[in-house]
């Protein structure tokens, strides 16, 4: 401490943009009081509450003032129930009179009702994000719009709109009526492009536009924008033709960088037409697209993507394999996955195979009758066979692995995580077996494995039983701090699952089918389960039961947030 006590003030200030705030109180609270005073008087903390524990969430409140903040991400995701509603207890939003990010997530529709009415009185905000309160993923219902969330939009926030570089949301239907001179960049949650033509029209700005889309329509007076360089498509349903994209794309005659990708269905066989691309991309300088199709593609398919202006002049190379067609320029917008034995079905227009498509997440079938290939890049793996460490190693860099599905017939692969996956963190169990086949878990025996700290069990809600010894596993993985989800038929189960994971910090469990609806309501109410946990494991929580559907109101999941247990 006596070297650091001499470096001065402003260097750790700029070490400090590089952390977040949790890291920084981590390494530098109490070393001595000069380094207090250098914590105190930084005044460019950036918070981040996702999958946070209890404790250090606790600890950031009470060290850090609101105005030294600048950056602010609240998280009601299930790992973090309630959180937000915690938070205002410690705070109201106005206090953070230098704020200049807020990002809420999934945020509980009570918290949003209280932030969003003092949006305005933040002077400084320049970026905004928030969705829907149902957290169903990129895509939300449109038919289960909250109308006073929409209600409150246009009278809380028109001044803060004002301000914004940087906006993303799902209320795009509130946003009609409001201007935005500032904006810069939009992602935007829409049904349909019928809100966006009158949004835009309030854009004069406005350069980078991200659509969530869930249907490609109302093309019908479209306005033209003249000022976006940037415009990322992706669309849950893809019925639409290439010439009803290049209608699309004639109202923004300035883009330079388009992407394109559909995520459920099939694309218009249209889509697959480079020579009709080509027409259409003459201006682009960056083109990306994913597109699943219905029928097997082939090698021809690529034919009209091998001419001089896909390959000299724009260097866009484009790979299909199987019913998918895509562009390799992007990891993350290819493929959600590649099969290891669909090698052979891999063609591209990249010369001489010079390059190859890097996926994150590979699901390894059986041995590969064609091994040339080697992937770097892959960080989510699933083996369903598996012959030897060594044989995996020559096609998969497993140094990359940060996510690995697992099965019963490769759980021998458990003895080889330490010393070749140094960054896995995050362990799924497949149970699709789970009531006809009974492994061999002594892989695990004995073995512990404290880089994991996420477990995710996929196991039937209907299971007679359970292939896993949670008791086992709870030895072998003792730094794991998230679970989920795990079938349960009473409270004891809860109380007893938890007491086995000393680290824990969040879980979730589904109630077990053969639980009738009345026991469900009276076995599993949230204040008898938070005061068994209480009693029995002392600690406290929080919880969140998430309900069948918006009309059957029975418990169907749980969610808990742990706060740090008395020893």
């Amino acid at each position: 401490m006596t070297q650091l006590a001499r470096l001065p003030t402003e260097l750790f200030h700029e070490l400090f943009q590089y952390l977040w705030a949790n890291e920084i109180l981590h390494s530098f609270s109490n070393l001595s009081d000069q380094m207090n005073s250098i914590l105190e008087s930084y005044s460019s903390y950036r918070i981040n509450f996702q999958s946070t524990r209890y404790s250090i969430f606790q600890r950031i409140c009470e060290q850090i003032q609101p105005e030294q903040v600048i950056s602010l991400i609240l998280s009601d995701k299930n790992d973090t129930p309630h959180l937000t509603k915690i938070f205002l207890s410690y705070f109201h939003i106005q206090q953070f009179t230098n704020l200049r990010l807020l990002s809420l997530i999934q945020v509980e529709h009570d918290s949003l009702c209280k932030i969003l009415p003092e949006l305005s009185k933040l002077k400084r905000l320049h970026s905004l994000s928030f969705d829907n309160s149902s957290g169903k993923g990129k895509f939300v219902d449109f038919t289960d719009t909250n109308t006073k969330i929409y209600s409150l939009l246009p009278k809380s926030s028109s001044e803060t709109i004002l301000q914004l570089k940087y906006l993303c949301t799902t209320y795009s239907d509130a946003l009609t009526s409001m201007n935005f001179p500032n904006l810069l960049q939009l992602r935007l949650n829409c049904h349909s492009l019928h809100p966006l033509n009158a949004i835009l029209q309030q854009a004069p700005q406005l350069k980078s536009l991200t659509l969530f889309l869930d249907v490609f329509r109302d093309l019908y007076a479209f306005q033209p924008c003249y000022s976006l360089r940037k415009l990322i498509l992706i669309v849950k349903h893809a019925h639409m033709s290439i010439d009803l994209i290049g209608q699309f794309l004639e109202k923004f005659s300035n883009v330079t960088h388009f992407e394109l990708k559909n995520i459920f269905g099939f694309a218009h066989r249209s889509l697959i037409d480079g020579f009709q691309w080509e027409r259409i991309a003459q201006s682009f300088s960056i083109f990306n697209f994913k597109f699943h199709m219905k029928d097997t593609l082939t090698e021809r398919n690529l034919d009209s993507f091998r001419t001089r202006f896909w390959i000299e002049e724009k260097h866009w190379f484009v790979v299909c394999q199987h019913n998918y067609l895509f562009t390799v320029s992007l990891s993350d917008f290819g493929l959600p996955y590649i099969g290891l034995t669909c090698m052979k079905s891999l063609y591209s227009t990249i010369p001489n195979n010079a390059i190859l498509y890097h996926p994150k997440y590979l699901i390894f079938h059986r041995r590969p009758s064609n091994t040339q290939f080697c992937f770097t890049t892959i960080q989510n793996l699933q083996p369903i066979w598996l012959g030897s460490v060594q044989l995996l190693s020559s096609i998969i860099d497993l140094n990359q692995i940060q996510y690995l599905t697992i099965i019963p017939p490769v759980f021998s692969l458990f003895k080889n995580i330490s010393s070749h996956m140094p960054k896995l963190h995050t362990l799924r169990f497949e149970g699709n077996q789970v009531d006809i086949d009974v492994p061999e878990q002594s892989s695990l025996s004995g073995l512990q494995l404290k880089q994991i700290h996420t477990l995710q069990f996929h196991i039937a809600k209907d299971s007679k039983k359970s292939i896993y010894d949670l008791q086992m596993i709870s030895y072998s993985f003792p730094l794991v701090e998230h679970i989920s989800t795990w079938p349960v038929k009473s409270r004891s189960d809860i109380i007893y699952i938890i007491g086995l994971f000393k680290q824990l910090s969040s879980i979730s469990f589904v109630i077990h089918q053969s639980i009738d609806k009345i026991k469900r309501y009276s076995e599993f109410d949230s204040q008898l389960i938070l005061n068994d946990i209480e009693k029995y494991l002392h600690c406290s929580a929080m919880c969140r039961i998430d309900f069948i559907s918006e009309n059957d109101r029975t418990p169907d999941l749980l969610h808990f947030w742990l706060c740090e247990r008395v020893r």
